[in-house]
């Protein structure tokens, strides 16, 4: 269901974007793999040295031995997470990781009135807390995750879900990318 809603809620978002002319070009995409990890040696092969993904997966691995994922990956060309849901202009990167961190709460969508419910990708948090999932995404000028596996919800559904760095793998300090268009998502799911 959580899958069905991102796919839904991408596709609507880009019509509109490319439709009211805000974006000039739409490009969606979907890959769903599944991968079957059994040795230590193949996380590496896998994720790369040293990666939040390598440590989420060898902390997997040793409390589950053999390890099977579903991994879920979406991207689209729009306007990304902070313009659709704040407007304003010359927002400190911080102030940007609160809108990206907002957008997971439950009800927060940003679908004009009656239009939306909020609750995609807050049923993607819920989800990947059950599962012991783990959430990567680029946006704008960031680029964050979370490891459910060690790093389980203590945010009330209605609270901002809590991300971290990707470069510092801290939720007080972001590393300033290059603005990038779009949303790239990545998500992985054990499967038991």
């Amino acid at each position: 269901l959580a899958i069905q809603e991102l796919i839904e809620n991408t596709e609507k978002q880009e019509k509109n974007e490319f439709n009211t002319g805000r974006v000039k070009r739409s490009v969606r995409g979907l890959i769903i793999d599944y991968k079957f990890i059994k040795r230590s040696a193949e996380i590496e092969e896998i994720a790369g040295k040293d990666t939040p993904i390598t440590n989420y997966l060898h902390n997997l691995q040793t409390t589950k031995g053999s390890i099977y994922l579903l991994e879920i990956s979406i991207f689209d060309s729009g306007e990304g997470i902070l313009k659709t849901f704040n407007s304003e202009k010359n927002i400190s990167l911080e102030e940007e990781v609160k809108v990206i961190e907002k957008s997971f709460a439950k009800g927060e969508t940003s679908k004009a009135e009656h239009q939306g419910y909020g609750r995609g990708l807050h049923n993607v948090r819920t989800i990947l807390n059950k599962r012991s999932g783990f959430l990567s995404l680029r946006t704008g000028r960031v680029s964050l995750y979370r490891d459910f596996n060690t790093n389980l919800l203590t945010e009330d559904e209605m609270t901002p879900l809590s991300l971290y760095d990707e470069f510092n793998r801290s939720k007080n300090e972001y590393k300033e990318l290059t603005h990038a268009e779009g949303l790239a998502i990545s998500i992985l799911v054990p499967l038991r």
